[in-house]
């Protein structure tokens, strides 16, 4: 995904709203990259199995599953993280 950093007033998403969605669907994002002075990219895939949760991205979930806004799909890879111990 390229996306567009913010500047100059324009609209953009933030990259926690970028990583806030992903999780919210099960999936993981990469480091992000420059692409040049005004966008960067990240690698975007679906969580794997036993994958290593971050301490941010666990608070990231505690504060999606309070709002009530994760889609099943993220929910489920929640459950087998919970169920696998990662």
């Amino acid at each position: 995904m390229v996306y567009d950093k913010a500047a100059g007033g324009k609209r953009v998403l933030s990259y926690t709203d970028i990583v806030q969605e992903c999780l919210c669907f099960g999936f993981i994002d990469s480091l992000p990259r420059r692409v040049s002075d005004t966008q960067s990219s990240l690698y975007i895939s679906r969580r794997k199995p036993k994958s290593e949760w971050s301490k941010i991205n666990k608070e990231h979930v505690a504060e999606l599953i309070r709002k009530k806004i994760m889609h099943p799909a993220g929910l489920a890879v929640v459950e087998r993280a919970k169920a696998d111990g990662s």
